[in-house]
């Protein structure tokens, strides 16, 4: 699944950045995806935000995709399923973060 993830991240290198930039940032978020917390905190930074600037500047279509502003790590693994045919694909350690239910909210009509 890391490797697949990495390709994902590498095929949507932003186009006008050095892309040995991008590689770099594509390895750096695949490995840390792998963690069990926020994809921020798991890359060492001190927030959301700064995913997002680096992702907008150098993996801009997959940033530009996420409309709905979902969850990093949740996003790129959702994005990952779609890619690999498997909807629904949730990052290897979720569900052991005190936040599940921020990024994962039950569907209506799961709720009680």
């Amino acid at each position: 699944m890391h490797s697949a993830l990495l390709d994902m991240l590498l095929a949507n290198r932003s186009a006008a950045e050095n892309p040995l930039h991008g590689s770099w940032l594509a390895h750096v978020v695949a490995v840390a995806s792998l963690g069990s917390r926020h994809l921020w905190q798991d890359m060492g930074l001190s927030g959301r935000h700064e995913v997002s600037q680096l992702l907008q500047y150098y993996l801009y279509p997959l940033y530009a995709r996420n409309q709905a502003d979902i969850k990093w790590k949740r996003f790129l693994y959702a994005e990952l399923g779609e890619l690999l045919g498997q909807a629904g694909l949730k990052p290897p350690e979720c569900g052991r973060c005190h936040e599940h239910a921020a990024c994962l909210p039950a569907l209506p009509e799961q709720q009680t």
